[in-house]
């Protein structure tokens, strides 16, 4: 847990709970928990055919964050075929799995660690599930519709039926969960006219209650002989009988046989990596959405980091030339945010303040802006100041004609221009960008991104950097912006533009924004917008520092296992147990650590 927040489901209070209540299972900090999820999709996308699969999937939540949610730590234990929706008869297709996690809780499964190099008894428990509340229903087996469709009150919910329509609504019961002495629960205005609320929710059922009731309504399970026969008595619903085995699928048309056949091939993929070296070019990297690969240019030392691209274009380009006030001040922006040529900017500055030792850095900022350009090609050309081809060329300016795209990804996100998003229900075109360098005291910059263009450099070899061009908001506080630093919040007026002319900004700067207006009719509210910061998906909110193990022991009084030799301490001081496990031979097992299978009692009989 890091500043009171939580940051993965060790620190939550039901993992500790559980911990307390189950000392044993807990000791062994090698022991898994796990979440399941299910949900139902469309394999053959919107405009198929009418098609429902529900796969049920287990997570190890022993892992970190960043592992937790990857593809390869997630397993596809069943799944249900359609065409139509499981319902009632989801028990069924979990019957094993449910077997499975039963025999994990109570004896577990011998299981080899790799870096104690010696066999242990792993157990595993069902901390969560993960699921809508339709899909609420099929697992737990509690209706979702009709008046008791709320599982915490169960019987004793206060629903009631709308007089015009004669449905069920929920509305107003909520205010039973409110503490004593809450003054929405002697509101009669608000809520149901006239009515007050005295009683409290007591407890939800335990599991225990829960089984109980099952138990006496006298159902079979599903496997068992006589099961549809009484169960159909019961409730007039007939029981699924027919098991499917996923992993025996011949005909590799079918939606589920497809679905395990390429699941099964690419888990094996994914595990059989970890056998190759780091870097092996026979590994596929896998890119998350809007990540870019890595674009070869030539190995070339004297290269500018701005010619080096980090994003990927989107979409046809089309050509355009620049306008005189575009070029000016897209070439201005490149030579000021160009880290190699920093020297060449003190130089530049050092002469300013010698011939005005007064001079102010606004007025500095100005000077940049109209003169250094011209000053930076002349100042170059002298060959004992730089030979540089790169920087010789940036000094010239770019070309007049450039290509112009609609989309582009940088920095895990993917931008579009105002004008090509505006048709679409997403907004992709909001541009958030940290102020200048000069003045420490310049607000961020937000607005909307209405061009991308990809500048070319004269002479050989290609040298091209993209370049934002963007409508900025007035970034000035209290009139064009509002930022609250105790909540992180910002509010920009939308009205409201910034007067100079600065459209650019280079394309690994940018971070991607969204803006929502404020429901509130009032009128000092109307002009305003919410700034919402969008987070790539590729990046996770990790602290700094070491991050912890996540399982309940602690380096103070680290976990003891006894073995045949001397104690070991799980907590591994140095770091240097991995290697070892990874080029030391395991020792070699007796004969009495295993019981005899029926083969090998066959084989010996052979002998």
């Amino acid at each position: 847990m890091v500043d009171g927040k939580m940051c993965h489901p060790s620190d939550s209070p039901a993992w500790k709970h559980f911990s307390e209540l189950h000392t044993e299972f807990a000791a062994e900090v090698r022991n898994i928990r796990l979440g399941l999820c299910t949900d139902g999709f469309q394999p053959f996308g919107a405009f198929g055919q009418n098609y429902s699969s529900w796969p049920v999937i287990l997570t190890p939540y022993n892992l970190p964050p960043g592992m937790c949610m990857k593809d390869e730590f997630m397993f596809l234990t069943v799944i249900v075929p359609g065409p139509r929706n499981p319902k009632h008869q989801m028990d069924i297709f979990l019957q094993p799995l449910i077997a499975e996690l039963n025999q994990l809780w109570e004896f577990g499964v011998q299981t080899f660690d790799v870096q104690r190099r010696q066999n242990f008894q792993m157990k595993a428990a069902l901390m969560w599930t993960i699921n809508d509340f339709p899909a609420y229903s099929m697992l737990s087996g509690w209706s979702t519709s009709g008046r008791l469709a709320c599982p915490h009150c169960m019987e004793n919910t206060e629903a009631f039926t709308l007089k015009g329509s004669r449905k069920q609504s929920w509305f107003d019961c909520h205010r039973k969960f409110l503490p004593r002495g809450h003054p929405y629960r002697r509101n009669t205005t608000h809520f149901r006219k006239g009515k007050t609320v005295t009683n409290s929710f007591g407890q939800p059922k335990t599991g225990e209650e829960l089984l109980a009731e099952v138990d006496s309504l006298g159902f079979m399970k599903a496997y068992e002989i006589g099961a549809e026969k009484n169960n159909a008595a019961k409730d007039g619903k007939k029981a699924l009988l027919e098991w499917i085995k996923l992993k025996k699928v011949s005909n590799k048309g079918r939606v589920e046989g497809s679905i395990s056949s390429g699941y099964l091939n690419e888990e094996t993929a994914k595990f059989a990596a970890y056998y190759f070296s780091e870097g092996d070019p026979m590994i596929p990297e896998r890119l998350q959405r809007n990540e870019v690969c890595d674009i070869e240019v030539d190995d070339d030392v004297e290269r500018l980091s701005i010619f080096k691209p980090q994003g990927q274009s989107v979409g046809a380009c089309r050509k355009r030339y620049l306008e005189d006030a575009e070029i000016v001040a897209a070439r201005t922006y490149v030579l000021l945010n160009c880290s190699e040529i920093e020297n060449y900017r003190e130089v530049f500055e050092g002469e300013l303040r010698r011939g005005n030792p007064e001079i102010s850095t606004s007025q500095i900022e100005a000077k940049f802006e109209s003169d250094f350009a011209c000053w930076f090609q002349q100042y170059v050309q002298d060959p004992t100041v730089c030979t540089n081809p790169f920087i010789l060329s940036l000094a010239k300016g770019p070309l007049r004609s450039v290509r112009t795209f609609k989309g582009y990804r940088v920095n895990g996100f993917k931008f579009q221009t105002q004008a090509y998003g505006e048709e679409q229900l997403t907004m992709n075109s909001g541009v958030c960008v940290r102020g200048t360098q000069y003045v420490d005291s310049e607000n961020d910059f937000y607005g909307f991104l209405t061009d991308i263009i990809e500048l070319e450099y004269p002479a050989l070899p290609m040298k091209t950097t993209v370049l934002f061009k963007c409508e900025w908001f007035d970034p000035a506080q209290n009139s064009g912006t509002i930022s609250n630093k105790k909540y992180n919040m910002v509010d920009i007026n939308n009205r409201r533009r910034y007067n100079k002319y600065e459209p650019f900004i280079l394309a690994e700067q940018a971070d991607q924004v969204h803006y929502l207006p404020y429901p509130s009719k009032r009128r000092d509210k109307i002009n305003w917008w919410a700034v919402c910061r969008i987070k790539a998906r590729s990046e996770l909110d990790m602290p700094e520092g070491i991050i912890p193990a996540f399982q309940d022991d602690i380096e103070e009084n680290p976990l003891i296992v006894a073995t045949e030799d001397n104690p070991t301490y799980l907590a591994d001081q140095t770091g240097e147990a991995e290697e070892d496990a990874l080029f030391m031979p395991p020792e070699q097992e007796t004969e009495d650590e295993f019981i005899a299978s029926s083969s090998d009692e066959d084989e010996s009989e052979e002998l």
